[in-house]
């Protein structure tokens, strides 16, 4: 029979998988398989996928940085390599064995779990903070990078500046202190801002002014030359397919 066809009686199948071990071939094991077997047999037919995210062999300030770096490196690609669960935690301590000596060096922990989303024209600030910091720290991306128009303080850990474009971009900052690091994940997600056709006419008419992020919004979908002019509401309206056809054929040679 095959396989792919069989009808599951709810409450009698347990299914235990790995895909990081698929990945490997290990024992025959084939990431394809795996992921036939939660897709079409357990979750077509109403079953429950568990992942098991807790650690018994480390601790959380290891698995911090773990999660920060892996996060980011680690991209999923269909039936090759699985994606990367960085919701692996510690533990509870009480009920682990006495540790025993300490070994290996203390890493800093980054205490945000996110940034703020920005949009793009408008002014954008957010800070990164490490739980008891030792002294001054330096700030830097460790690997990715943030959108156009931000950029990374050094010294203060705080992210500014005006985002250019829109998407989600991935980053991974570290903090360095003295001896000891830390290094953490981001995802930050930058979005259009919503535009009046009618007030940006008028603007550019001598009417009321636009507000000064939308004027930076609608100049980063033109020329980028620092104002909000005429080139650059046509270059917005073309983007989003509303030039009028007599000039769209204007345009053409």
């Amino acid at each position: 029979k095959d396989w792919r066809k069989v009808k599951l009686t709810p409450g009698k199948v347990f299914v235990v998988g790995d895909p990081k071990q698929s990945i490997y071939a290990f024992r025959r094991a084939d990431i394809e398989a795996y992921l036939e077997v939660v897709e079409k047999i357990i979750k077509a037919q109403n079953g429950v996928e568990c992942r098991l995210t807790t650690n018994f062999r480390s601790n959380a300030a290891i698995l911090d940085v773990v999660n920060g770096a892996f996060e980011s490196l680690i991209q999923a690609q269909d039936n090759l390599q699985p994606p990367y669960i960085g919701s692996i935690v510690e533990m509870n301590p009480t009920g682990m064995r006495a540790p025993g000596f300490r070994v290996g060096i203390d890493l800093l922990l980054i205490v945000n779990n996110t940034v703020r989303s920005g949009v793009v024209g408008a002014d954008y600030a957010d800070t990164l903070r490490v739980a008891n910091p030792p002294g001054a720290l330096t700030w830097s991306v460790a690997s990715g990078g943030l959108p156009a128009g931000l950029s990374l303080d050094g010294a203060r850990g705080a992210i500014t500046g005006t985002p250019q474009d829109s998407g989600r971009f991935s980053f991974t900052v570290r903090a360095q202190g003295a001896t000891r690091f830390g290094l953490r994940a981001f995802t930050l997600s930058v979005t259009n801002p919503s535009v009046d056709v009618n007030i940006a006419v008028a603007h550019l008419l001598g009417g009321d002014p636009l507000p000064t992020p939308l004027q930076r919004f609608l100049d980063f979908q033109g020329n980028r030359n620092g104002r909000y002019d005429v080139g650059d509401f046509r270059a917005y309206l073309r983007a989003r397919g509303q030039l009028p056809a007599a000039a769209v054929r204007k345009e053409q040679p």
